[in-house]
């Protein structure tokens, strides 16, 4: 019972005052909503650029497929079926009804709109405000798409929207505000009304303040999350594209402020992807779940933004915590940041000191990735240091995650070096995540790139009963003896260790929720306060 408050205290602290505030309001209050009796759609409009399509998860009005499962519904009652509650989630969204698949026709999409319409409550959990925040906008635009006419599914956008006006989720902030204030300036833009207005206004007030805190100076949204990242570059897309839609409805300085804010996310997320054009798995992040990078590149061009494709040898992203070095033979990305914004760590992962290298176009070293937002030993497994390319000291996590969101203690970085001879690249960081623990351990780490070789050092300055190294390999990598690695392009590269016992051993690899790859970890105990190991190809 007192370490549990004591975790508590730990994670409470970080919070200030009005997310503490907000979070005990939100639970208690339920505003009252009333149907709007002057409602109309905006009639000027244009057809605009089209967006980015959704992937598949509709392949009949009662079988779905979320988050590589396919369940089969049988509604109404299954509305609220007894599933985990990231599925639900998206069988509220409605992101379905926008894929190119042909599966669910146009007459079948509005019989299942009509049945959420009609067993869905307030009380119920499609009314979260999350889901409500993208299945408006996806109503909007497959209304839009398909020239639907149906009084009942527009005024119930109408009612979703002036619900989400009341429910803004301050409490969370980071994507989910964002999301909130994303629909509500969909919903006044797609109406003609006073209230419309009302919503268009809120939203408009809380993207633009939320979007200059929420995205740093190189780029990166402050979640350090190449996955929600790249949800909310879709977003900006979406928004630039909605004022081509509705021209001269929101503010040209705004949408000029989306522009540059956009061309410098996809040069950050472009550094932060492998040349297989997927995401880096730092924090929360996987595939299957945003869009991919080439969509994002291919929609802002559409939307006639230029991008800029350059990519330096060395790149550092100081404001989110990344350094990327890139090669003709290799890309190395290294997280020496901290693990997100102190008072919303919810997708924080215990990763500090972690990287990720491909090899010859290859990705060869990988971290984890996620499977899950469960609250279960899985859940807790990907959130730990321990399924992270970077050092356990004491069995402990660098960052204290817990449950499937929160985080305690956590791990602040040192201040990292970049230099660079004619021989080498170098770079090293630290942390303090182990400074708890008795004789305060500091756990420092350098990357050093030569000629076809990379060589990792690790040093734990302090006491300590035992700390392991760990290096998680892609599932087509594959380990012919204890010192080669083979790629899937059939290249060898040979690695030596220093100063450790070495073990490998068997692991997933976890590429999409509920979705595993058999791979090997190379783990390495140390023998002494330092160890090594050097990679040639």
């Amino acid at each position: 019972m007192i370490k549990t408050f004591l975790k508590y205290c730990r994670t409470i602290r970080y919070l200030n005052f009005f997310h503490s505030i907000y979070r005990i309001f939100f639970g208690l209050y339920k505003p009252d909503i009333q149907a709007i009796s002057s409602l109309s759609i905006n009639a000027s409009h244009t057809k605009g650029i089209k967006p980015i399509p959704k992937n598949k998860s509709i392949n009949s009005p009662s079988n779905f497929l979320f988050l590589n499962q396919t369940k089969e519904l049988k509604f109404p009652e299954d509305w609220h079926a007894d599933l985990e509650m990231l599925w639900l989630y998206n069988l509220h969204y409605f992101d379905g009804i926008n894929s190119e698949d042909k599966s669910l026709g146009v007459k079948e999409s509005e019989e299942l709109i009509l049945s959420w319409i009609e067993n869905n409550s307030l009380k119920s959990l499609g009314w979260d405000s999350y889901p409500t925040s993208l299945r408006i906008v996806n109503w909007i635009k497959w209304i839009r798409k398909f020239n639907i006419n149906n009084k009942e599914i527009t005024n119930n956008l109408a009612l979703q929207a002036m619900w989400l006006s009341k429910r803004i989720e301050y409490h969370l902030s980071a994507n989910h505000i964002l999301a909130n204030a994303k629909a509500l300036i969909f919903a006044g833009l797609f109406f003609e009304s006073k209230e419309s207005q009302k919503w268009l206004k809120q939203g408009y007030r809380i993207y633009r303040k939320e979007i200059i805190k929420q995205v740093l100076a190189d780029g990166g949204h402050y979640e350090r999350s190449p996955m929600y990242h790249s949800i909310i570059l879709e977003d900006i897309l979406d928004l630039i594209n909605a004022s081509y839609i509705w021209p001269d409805k929101l503010e040209k300085d705004f949408i000029s402020d989306l522009k540059n804010i956009s061309i410098k996310m996809l040069n950050w997320l472009s550094l932060m992807s492998h040349p297989d054009g997927e995401l880096s798995f730092f924090n929360d992040a996987t595939m299957g779940i945003a869009p991919r990078v080439k969509e994002l590149k291919d929609f802002s061009e559409s939307l006639g933004l230029k991008v800029n494709n350059r990519i330096n040898e060395i790149n550092f992203l100081e404001e989110s915590g990344y350094v990327v070095l890139n090669d003709t033979d290799f890309k190395l990305i290294l997280d020496i940041g901290c693990i997100g914004p102190n008072h919303q760590p919810g997708h924080a992962h215990a990763d500090t000191l972690s990287y990720e290298f491909s090899l010859l176009n290859c990705r060869m070293i990988v971290n984890s990735g996620i499977s899950t937002y469960e609250n279960n030993e899985r859940r807790e497994f990907e959130r730990s240091t321990a399924s992270h390319n970077t050092v356990e000291v004491n069995d402990t996590n660098s960052s204290e995650v817990w449950k499937s969101f929160r985080v305690g203690r956590r791990a602040f970085p040192g201040a990292a070096t970049i230099s660079k001879t004619k021989k080498e690249i170098s770079i090293s960081g630290s942390h303090n995540g182990y400074s708890y623990l008795k004789s305060s351990p500091i756990h420092l780490r350098s990357w050093k790139i030569r000629e076809a070789s990379l060589l990792i050092e690790d040093e734990i300055q302090g006491n300590f009963i035992n700390a392991v190294s760990r290096i998680y390999l892609h599932p087509l990598v594959s380990i012919i003896n204890i010192s080669s690695l083979i790629l899937p392009n059939k290249k060898i590269c040979k690695f030596e260790t220093k100063g450790c016992d070495l073990k490998i051993i068997d692991t997933q690899w976890s590429n999409g929720f509920n979705s595993f790859a058999d791979t090997k970890c190379i783990e390495m105990k140390f023998l002494a306060s330092k160890i090594s190991v050097e990679f040639n190809w």
